[in-house]
């Protein structure tokens, strides 16, 4: 069993020449654990300090979904930390680009006990 995502990753080109990629990995660790992963064979270019959306599908096994489930059941319920790296393939001899992006999502209030 597992569950299956489309990831929308805005990938920006700081530099003054084009980005040109081929292929995307990336992995996606929530509160500390891996949760997710994923690989796409598109390819393309980023144009200078420009950007573009790669849409990548990623695989959450069913042992991630119920290993954070009981994390969520046992522990901090109001946040959750991600860290999303990755990489970016190159074209020809070019060896990609890494990266690298952490934050923290903030979860939706549970609704109020209401046993009486």
């Amino acid at each position: 069993m597992e569950a299956r995502f489309a990831v929308q990753l805005r990938i920006q080109n700081h530099g003054e020449k084009p980005l040109d990629y081929d292929g995307v990995a990336l992995d996606l660790d929530l509160r500390g654990m891996s949760f997710a992963s994923g690989v796409s064979d598109q390819r393309g270019t980023i144009p200078r300090f420009g950007e573009t959306i790669i849409t990548v599908p990623v695989t959450v096994p069913a042992t991630a979904i119920i290993r954070h489930a009981f994390g969520l059941a046992t522990g901090d319920r109001t946040r959750a930390d991600y860290q999303l790296y990755g990489r970016l393939g190159g074209t020809g001899l070019s060896i990609g680009r890494s990266f690298d992006s952490s934050g923290e999502i903030t979860l939706p209030a549970l609704p109020p006990d209401e046993t009486q």
